[in-house]
């Protein structure tokens, strides 16, 4: 099994545009995640550096709703 490097923000976007785009803003604007897919699943998690100011969470990008969600909660992620 080969295992799949992490995608940075600007790769993200030259992949996934609509995935890109549905990214809270400030997330957007700073590389500060990881992006990784699972088959036609998109997730991300704050980068290890990162992990003393962001936490430690995941999300995966809903393509039904297009929109970012957690992991755990289901809760979408969006601009506060």
């Amino acid at each position: 099994m080969m295992v799949q490097l992490p995608m940075t923000t600007l790769e993200l976007a030259s992949v996934n545009v609509e995935a890109w785009e549905a990214l809270p803003q400030v997330y957007r604007d700073d590389d500060c995640l990881e992006f990784y897919q699972f088959f036609d699943v998109f997730f991300c998690m704050p980068k290890p550096e990162e992990l003393p100011i962001l936490g430690q969470w995941e999300c995966f990008y809903s393509t039904d709703e297009k929109v970012w969600k957690d992991t755990k909660s289901w809760r979408p992620i969006h601009d506060d």
